[in-house]
């Protein structure tokens, strides 16, 4: 996939993902598995090709930490309650 001209059209195929319950449910199922038995902090994530770091975010919101990595350098601002091990 060309995600240069993707993210160009507006189309943001791992962020668009977040609003579609069978993906993002399954997602989450399969992190919460993960966390099952464990207590905050759960440990680190690493979000490659961030965008705007949606999933980052999401797990920095469940207790974990996570690193971010844009390898086009341009990734979106990123919202200041997640400050994280950036």
């Amino acid at each position: 996939m060309n995600y240069g001209l993707a993210y160009a059209l507006g189309f943001h195929p791992w962020e668009d993902l977040a609003d579609y319950p069978p993906f993002a449910d399954k997602l989450l199922e399969l992190v919460a598995r993960e966390e099952d038995g464990h207590g905050p902090p759960y440990g680190s994530g690493l979000d490659l090709g961030t965008g705007s770091a949606v999933w980052g975010v999401e797990l920095a919101r469940r207790g974990g930490r996570c690193r971010y990595h844009e390898p086009g350098g341009r990734a979106e601002a990123k919202p200041e309650e997640d400050r994280h091990d950036r």
